[in-house]
C-alpha cells in the first residue's frame, strides 16, 4: 500500500518493468484491431519506460524475432 512503484522484475525488462503505481491508477480504453482492451493510465509513459521510443521501427539489422515456445507439463486438472 505504501510503495510507490509496481513491476514485473521477472519479465523480459525486469527493472524496466518497474513503474511508478500511478501508471495504472484507472484503466484506459482502447481499440486494438477489432478489440477492446485497458490500457494503464499512463501507457505512453509505460510503454517508453520499457521501449524507449516505442513509436520509431528498429533497423531492420537491429529487428529480431521473439520466438514464443510452448513447453507442456501433460495433462493438469
Amino acid at each position: 500500500k505504501t510503495s510507490r512503484y509496481v513491476g514485473n522484475v521477472l519479465g523480459r525488462y525486469r527493472e524496466r518493468e518497474i513503474v511508478p503505481k500511478e501508471y495504472f491508477k484507472e484503466p484506459v480504453s482502447l481499440i486494438f484491431e477489432d478489440t477492446m482492451i485497458n490500457c494503464p493510465t499512463k501507457y505512453k509513459e509505460y510503454l517508453s519506460e520499457i521501449y524507449g521510443d516505442y513509436m520509431k521501427l528498429p533497423s531492420v539489422e537491429d529487428r529480431v524475432a521473439h520466438n514464443i515456445e510452448l513447453i507442456s507439463v501433460g495433462d493438469a486438472e
